[in-house]
C-alpha cells in the first residue's frame, strides 16, 4: 500500500482529525488557507529610487505620501490634506488659513492664533 495515497484523501471526500485543542484539521487548514489569501491580497507597498516604502507613519495623521520624480529618480514626497498643518512630514502646524495671524500675534495651533489677532 502506498503511504502517500493512505494519507491523502479521495477528492470530493474530507478527512477529519482533531487536534489536542479540539479543532479539527478541516477547520484548521481552511483558516490557514483564508488568512493566506489576504496577506496575499495586499498590494505591496510601492518604493522610490533608493528602495524606502512610504508608511502610514510617513506623512503623519495630517498628510499623505505622494511618489514625485525628478528625472528617472522616483522619491516620497508629503502631501499634507489637513488644513493648519504643513511641513516635510506634515507635523508642524502653521496658520496659512489665517494669514499667519497677520503679524499681530503668533500661531499657538493650526489655525490657531493667539494675541491682539482679530
Amino acid at each position: 500500500r502506498n503511504p502517500i495515497s493512505a494519507a491523502a484523501p479521495r477528492p470530493g471526500t474530507a478527512r477529519s482529525s482533531t487536534t489536542h485543542s479540539g479543532h479539527t484539521m478541516a477547520a484548521l487548514v481552511l483558516a490557514t488557507c483564508v488568512a493566506a489569501v489576504a496577506v496575499a491580497a495586499t498590494p505591496p507597498p510601492l518604493r522610490d529610487s533608493l528602495g524606502v516604502a512610504c508608511t502610514a507613519a510617513t506623512c503623519g495623521e495630517h498628510g499623505r505620501c505622494v511618489l514625485a520624480t525628478d528625472g528617472a529618480y522616483r522619491f516620497w514626497q508629503c502631501q499634507c490634506v489637513v488644513p493648519g498643518w504643513s511641513g516635510v512630514d506634515c507635523r508642524a502646524f502653521d496658520c496659512a488659513q489665517r494669514h499667519d495671524c497677520a503679524g499681530r500675534g503668533r500661531c499657538v495651533g493650526p489655525n490657531v492664533c493667539e494675541g491682539d489677532f482679530v
